[in-house]
């Protein structure tokens, strides 16, 4: 139709260009740093997963298998779940369900490590995640990777075993206190205002020449 595009990250912006001869603009995301942020006063003593049962690009599955090689491995470490309701599973965890981000901020900063899977566009609970100093672990995808470029998320392979291992490494790690801080300083300029600024600097740009 000879629509130019806008698009959120490079995954989509590719997919535009490639499979329908788009021109497309791109803008980052963001991460809302006033609602997630790094509590230095938190005692950290868990992991936690974002579970969507209904989507099943969100690997709803493979995390649970995941959390229960790792409750294997690691009993002494919490679990958290949140998002939708899991029910009874074969290991020990915390089923939270819905939490607001106030909640959500207050659980991220109990959390050495977060299980964020997706198989299409990256997840933006893994920026909220990186904003509160708890690492995010995610599944090796191109369609991740082209939108997160950040030192401090953890990639592994879409294996219930490798996943458990990357949780594992994060919590074990002798310098966690100091990586969790340098994962949220890592995000705060990646603000929702500035990817504002930007789609609105693409539209002058755009449409001012007409």
């Amino acid at each position: 139709m000879g629509l130019h595009a806008i698009a959120i990250g490079n995954c989509f912006a590719d997919k535009l260009r490639s499979e329908f001869g788009m021109t497309v603009d791109t803008f980052n995301y963001g991460s809302d740093t006033t609602l997630y942020s790094y509590d230095e006063r938190s005692e950290r003593t868990g992991i936690v997963f974002y579970a969507r049962r209904d989507a099943p690009r969100r690997g709803f599955e493979l995390g649970l298998m995941a959390l229960e090689v790792f409750a294997t491995r690691r009993p002494d470490v919490d679990i958290h779940i949140y998002g939708h309701k899991v029910g009874k599973q074969p290991f020990r965890c915390e089923d939270h369900g819905k939490l607001s981000p106030e909640k959500l901020n207050w659980l991220y900063n109990r959390c050495y490590a977060g299980l964020t899977l997706s198989f299409t566009n990256v997840s933006l609970v893994a920026l909220e995640m990186l904003a509160t100093g708890c690492i995010p672990v995610v599944n090796e995808s191109p369609y991740i990777r082209a939108d997160i470029d950040n030192p401090w998320v953890r990639y592994a392979r879409p294996n219930p075993h490798a996943l458990a291992t990357a949780l594992d490494e994060v919590i074990t790690r002798p310098d966690l206190d100091a990586v969790a801080r340098a994962a949220s300083t890592s995000v705060h300029t990646s603000s929702w205002r500035q990817a504002g600024d930007a789609v609105d600097q693409i539209f002058r740009r755009v449409l001012l020449p007409l």
